[in-house]
């Protein structure tokens, strides 16, 4: 089996080196036991700081989109030319011709990565058959940049998934990545200063609510406390309140870890939830981690005595850990029936985003596909609280 790795050079022409290597037979991974999009008996090896579990159609994964020539991807044309060959190694020439297609480029927040395998797979024929634990064809195509890479690209333009896919033998190889900035974006809402990024480029933002989330608090499950309430929280995060005692537990310091500025989480955390109030960083023990996963293992670790926060839908099936529990929040927990009527505090959206001048090309026209009937069952297949779940 040949293995190809390919670059672009000037836009027209490719070096492809190649090397024979022995035939081997491709692990057998667990299969999903439960529905979209994850689900082992035990988490997988953990070779993604942000993602534990597979992100894989379920078991009971239905084709909602009818028709899938709305949005199809680019094509590729290539002729190949033998260069030399040298011992194993041999290098060929590509000239090929390229039309982008009508699917957009799409990045964009961890969380929103299998609300966009979802899009993928209902247009395209890409595969979600993992050709090792961490990489499927969809992965692959995807390639998400996080929230605060995802909406530099979209502003200030960038490379993000490509949009032409190469293949050989009816096997996807490698996925062509042009300059090309995204089309639109999924993610959590931007921070003050993506905003200000924005308006400092002479670049107007649409930002369309798509779906919806709780916010959540998490600790260590042999924590005594099951519920803080808003007052507690930001007293938490503002420095008064320092010790677990304070708010029911045992006399115990409080580590209330952070995430970094302009992450999903963070921005969340200071707009909606601290609203005005500072979070005091030199009055208590408090560390900020860049990844959400590395936060929830942090909160897993009894002895640190944390809290954290992040989202319901990922620690729910993006990112699992038994030693965690979620915290009920002016005693209502973050369940989804409870985003469903609005009695849960903190529901925040997630949103598709794309430029202003965007609105009549491919980011606008697929946009308001996701705000169709048809794409909201989508994003309701894939697990999330879609705009047609809300109780008025």
């Amino acid at each position: 089996m040949k293995l190809i790795r390919s670059f672009i050079i000037c836009g027209c022409a490719l070096i492809f080196t190649m090397c024979e290597k022995p035939e081997k037979p491709e692990p057998e991974l667990p299969k999903p036991i439960i529905s979209y999009p994850i689900g082992t008996p035990t988490p997988p090896p953990q070779n993604n700081d942000n993602l534990n579990q597979y992100v894989v159609k379920g078991t009971d994964w239905k084709q909602i989109v009818k028709d899938k020539t709305q949005f199809v991807l680019g094509e590729a044309e290539s002729e190949s030319f033998e260069m030399y060959q040298q011992s194993e190694f041999s290098t060929a020439y590509i000239r090929y011709k390229q039309s982008y297609g009508t699917f957009p480029a799409i990045d964009g927040s961890t969380v929103c990565i299998p609300m966009a395998a979802e899009f993928v797979w209902q247009f395209t024929n890409l595969s979600d058959k993992l050709l090792s634990p961490w990489y499927s064809e969809t992965l692959g195509f995807l390639n998400f940049s996080t929230t605060s890479g995802a909406y530099d690209k979209i502003i200030n333009g960038g490379t993000t998934n490509g949009m032409i896919i190469k293949q050989i033998s009816n096997e996807i190889i490698e996925e062509y990545h042009f300059n090309k900035r995204p089309d639109i974006v999924l993610a959590t809402y931007p921070s003050t200063e993506e905003l200000n990024m924005a308006s400092d480029a002479g670049v107007e933002l649409i930002i369309e609510p798509v779906c919806y989330d709780s916010f959540i608090f998490i600790t260590h499950k042999d924590n005594p406390v099951e519920s803080l309430t808003i007052e507690q929280i930001q007293k938490i995060y503002s420095g008064e309140i320092t010790n677990w005692k304070e708010v029911g537990g045992e006399n115990l310091e409080i580590t209330a870890y952070q995430r970094e500025p302009n992450s999903g989480s963070q921005t969340a955390m200071e707009e909606i939830v601290m609203k005005e109030i500072p979070m005091i960083r030199s009055l208590i023990k408090l560390i900020t981690i860049g990844e959400m996963g590395p936060l929830v293992e942090a909160v897993a670790v009894y002895e640190n005595n944390a809290l954290g926060y992040t989202y319901k839908y990922y620690v729910d099936r993006l990112y699992k850990n038994s030693d965690i529990k979620i915290l009920k929040v002016d005693g209502i927990m973050p369940s989804d029936e409870n985003v469903r009527n609005n009695s849960y505090a903190f529901i925040t959206p997630y949103n598709a985003v794309i430029r202003s001048t965007d609105v009549d090309e491919v980011g606008g026209r697929f946009l308001n596909w996701i705000l169709s009937d048809e794409g909201q069952a989508c994003i309701t297949q894939a697990g999330y609280i879609s705009l047609r779940d809300i109780i008025e």
